[in-house]
């Protein structure tokens, strides 16, 4: 059992509580409204049950008594015969506005599911092309199903136009925002001669990711980005407008928010890479790590540069310890000639067995950092 307690709906929401709101019509319901639902109640129910329900209407609504489980059952099984049409337009508009925010969340959670990978960019065509796919995914949205059931079809087709045009405006001001950080980063990417140095940049809307390793592009210039004005012309139309004018804010609110926030700037960038610079003449192993926000995306450079020196001092050292290994198992071959030896290292083959295995192991291993070093002196060089 629980208390009613009538209280403000908010039918802007994605989902009402639609028993709330059947309970809060019952008990706002008008004369006519009250006298067809008695006459409904006693032909289901009998006159008892009508006379209980009609005494304790008043302790109800007010809040003075326990509205049971078994009649708020009945009421809310009542009196979706009974709604008003004053009734019937709040869960329009409800329907309406839900369908248009259910849609986005739906298409936004499908959009994220797919992956951009630029693994060489040297040109914006594959960049433009991602943006044409897009849009192309917007207007062919397919728009899920009203929960009541009270929407025409011309309605019905206004929030999807709604839809699509909320969600290209989101998409133009990632097309935007994509530019102006590309056009910050790609001067530099020129910049770096030695070392080895990875430079991604992930764009967070559209879930892509560049690798710009052998990017030969300085700036970038994406073609116009048009949308045509939407204005709802439907029975919804002023509530459709001002969701339409909250949307357009909030997308600003984001779009001053991400740039006032993004750090990725040609100070920095310079800062950084100049820094690098200057330590790629050192004589110190250097590792920089670096992340930064930009409008649109992330951008992650990892450099890293050893100096010659020290790599060729480390394929010395490696060839060293593979020549003293070599003698030491020409003296071992040669005391080997002796047969009696042998029998001695037939007898003692679980010492012999492991031995053997750790001097392979160990070769191996030497030369494969004198490759490893030797392509590293042609990245770092």
């Amino acid at each position: 059992m629980r208390y009613y307690s009538e209280r403000e709906i908010d039918f802007s929401t994605e989902y009402i509580n639609y028993n709330q709101f059947l309970l809060q019509e019952f008990f706002n319901s008008d004369v006519e409204t009250w006298g067809e639902i008695c006459r409904f109640y006693r032909s289901v129910h009998g006159n008892r049950s009508l006379s209980y329900l009609a005494r304790k209407f008043h302790e109800w609504k007010n809040g003075d008594y326990h509205l049971t489980d078994l009649m708020e059952s009945r009421i809310l099984e009542t009196m979706p015969r009974f709604l008003t049409e004053e009734a019937k337009e709040k869960l329009s508009l409800n329907d309406f506005l839900s369908l248009i925010k259910r849609t986005i969340k739906s298409f936004e959670r499908k959009q994220n599911s797919r992956k951009y990978n630029f693994s060489d960019l040297t040109d914006i065509k594959s960049i433009i092309e991602m943006f044409r796919e897009e849009v192309r995914e917007i207007n062919e949205i397919v728009i899920q199903e009203p929960r009541f059931g009270l929407l025409t079809n011309d309605e019905k087709n206004e929030a999807k136009e709604i839809v699509k045009y909320i969600l290209k405006i989101k998409l133009q001001t990632v097309y935007s925002q994509l530019k102006n950080d590309l056009n910050v980063i790609l001067p530099f990417m020129g910049r770096v001669t030695r070392g080895k140095v990875l430079i991604n940049y992930r764009l967070r809307e559209l879930n892509a990711t560049f690798n710009f390793r052998n990017s030969k592009i300085i700036s970038v210039q994406f073609p116009k980005f048009e949308i045509t004005a939407m204005h709802s012309k439907g029975r919804f139309d002023t509530f459709a407008n001002k969701y339409l004018a909250y949307e357009m804010l909030d997308i600003h609110k984001k779009s001053m928010t991400t740039k006032s926030d993004g750090l990725i700037n040609e100070v920095d960038l310079k800062i950084f890479f100049d820094q690098y610079q200057e330590f790629t003449f050192g004589e110190n192993e250097v590792k920089m790590d670096s992340i930064f926000r930009g409008e649109a995306g992330d951008l992650t450079i990892n450099a890293s540069i050893v100096p010659i020196k020290l790599l060729r001092l480390s394929i010395y050292k490696s060839i060293y310890k593979i020549l003293i290994t070599i003698l030491v198992l020409a003296g071992v071959i040669g005391w080997l000639a002796n047969d009696n030896n042998l029998i001695l290292l037939a007898a003692l083959w679980f010492i012999t067995i492991p031995a053997t295995i750790f001097i392979y192991s160990f070769l191996k291993e030497e030369i494969s950092n004198i490759i490893r070093h030797k392509n590293e002196i042609k990245n770092y060089g």
